[in-house]
């Protein structure tokens, strides 16, 4: 059957007049549902930065509050440190004077110790016998005095007794005179004595006590300072060549040769000075 191309013709017309305006329809439709889109999209995007600004600015406001009590807390310290520091100054001065103080007495007491052995003198390596008496010490005294060609009397001894030792049987005799000559006067006989009987020195034979012939010590009896001192001063004699090194109440001395000018240590620091030249 054929188709009338007339009626053709007409179908063809009502499709061209009717496609610019469907067509038209269609663009604005998409624009706006695009447009819709974008502003959806806008908005979620604004939110989340509104969001995002509002943690970061809580964030920040936190961080400014810890910096605050931070800055409050070295405030604090500060100060804290600034008081410690005061007081330390003060506790240092403190101890200065202290020590200043503590010297000061220490010389003090070496002197009333000097002054009360200042007529004295100690006897050491004689043993101790038991039940001894402050008779029986007058006694090995007076033997040793007539030895040294020195008559020691009981009125020449203000007192005696047994000094402080480590070793119970080795006390040594402290022996007080009444002077000072008498004092000087022994531990002269003693020196003498001893220079005269160079391979015979006093010991313990001479007045008659068993054993073997061991020397005995006749010494200034001196404070603990310079006991000290003089033990340490004849240490650095011993090795430095120094032949003579001897004590007295306030110093010690020490001499390389005979003839030699002595010299004097007055204390520990004197010693220090000796040995750093």
């Amino acid at each position: 059957m054929r188709e009338n191309p007339h009626r053709r013709g007409r179908i063809g017309e009502r499709r061209l007049r009717g496609t610019p305006y469907r067509a038209l329809h269609s663009g604005e439709l998409w624009s706006e549902l695009w447009l819709n889109k974008f502003e959806e999209i806008f908005k979620n995007w604004t939110t989340q930065i509104e969001s995002k600004y509002d943690k970061l600015l809580d964030t920040v406001n936190i961080i400014k509050e810890q910096n605050t009590m931070i800055s409050s807390s070295m405030e604090f310290f500060s100060a804290k440190y600034d008081e410690l520091t005061l007081q330390i100054q003060k506790l240092q001065n403190s101890r200065k004077d202290d020590q200043i103080y503590i010297h000061t007495l220490e010389r003090k007491i070496e002197n009333i110790e000097r002054n009360a052995r200042v007529s004295s003198v100690e006897l050491r390596n004689i043993p101790v016998n038991k039940n001894e008496s402050k008779e029986d010490l007058c006694v090995l005294v007076k033997k040793i005095g007539q030895i040294l060609d020195m008559p020691i009397k009981t009125s020449d001894c203000r007192n005696i007794y047994r000094g402080f030792s480590k070793t119970e049987s080795k006390k040594p005799i402290i022996l007080e005179f009444n002077s000072v000559i008498q004092k000087d006067k022994m531990l002269l006989s003693y020196k003498q004595y001893n220079k005269s009987n160079k391979t015979n020195n006093l010991n313990l034979s001479h007045i008659n006590i068993n054993g073997p012939p061991t020397k005995i010590y006749i010494t200034e009896y001196l404070s603990s300072k310079m006991k000290r001192l003089h033990f340490l001063a004849r240490e650095y004699a011993s090795s430095n060549g120094y032949r003579f090194c001897w004590p007295t109440p306030g110093c010690i001395y020490m001499r390389k040769n005979e003839g030699d000018l002595p010299i004097q240590l007055k204390n520990e620091e004197d010693l220090k000075n000796l040995q750093e030249t």
